[in-house]
């Protein structure tokens, strides 16, 4: 039912675009290797990079780009899978959204608010609240796997996340490619809230007695 759900609004969009004229060529991908290019690009850590936009369109000249940048030390992808989780999962897009806010000053009588620097704590409470979600579900499926006692229906959503995981790997990351996927994330943590004030409760009544 997915795949034609899928195939269904892919198809009708598609030929609502090459009808109106929006885009002659509809959803097709003209360049299915452009994001491979800069997924391997270990310069940029897996980011974009205007310098290799000369095989945007040369479908010959980026597959050898690619297969120059897979075909090294398997060190070198260890790091840059490293850097594109850290971008992915625990990053934010609040200096590149609010560059024009975030980088100055405004002097508020007696005193100077330097944004930037509350630029940095959101950013870490960003990453501490992310990092947080991330333990929660952590905890919620190994507790319930363990009881065996987890919605099956709950496997869609850790398979979507698992399989983003895996795919962004390979391509091109940037921090707000990741807001799809964050829903999934945070629905997953209830899992582990549920287990927390099951928790709570358990110990409040305790006290009762």
């Amino acid at each position: 039912m997915l795949l034609i759900s899928y195939y269904a609004v892919l198809g009708v969009s598609n030929q609502i675009f090459i009808s109106t004229n929006i885009g002659p060529y509809g959803l097709k991908n003209n360049a299915p290797y452009w994001k491979f290019v800069l997924g391997f690009n270990h310069d940029t850590k897996g980011s974009y990079s205007s310098d290799d936009y000369y095989v945007l369109n040369d479908k010959e000249s980026a597959i050898k780009l690619i297969k120059e940048r897979v075909y090294v030390n398997p060190v070198k992808h260890i790091t840059l899978f490293k850097s594109k989780i850290q971008t992915f999962w625990n990053s934010t897009t609040l200096s590149w959204s609010f560059h024009h806010i975030f980088y100055k000053n405004i002097d508020v009588g007696f005193f100077t608010i330097n944004l930037s620097e509350i630029l940095i704590i959101l950013e870490e409470y960003n990453n501490l609240m992310f990092f947080g979600l991330y333990m929660l579900i952590l905890v919620g499926l190994v507790y319930n796997l363990k009881k065996q006692k987890i919605d099956k229906r709950l496997f869609l959503i850790i398979n979507q996340i698992f399989v983003t995981f895996g795919v962004y790997l390979l391509i091109e990351v940037q921090p707000r490619y990741s807001y799809f996927i964050q829903i999934s994330v945070i629905i997953l943590s209830a899992l582990g809230i549920d287990i927390l004030i099951n928790i709570y409760n358990k110990k409040k009544k305790e006290k009762e007695r």
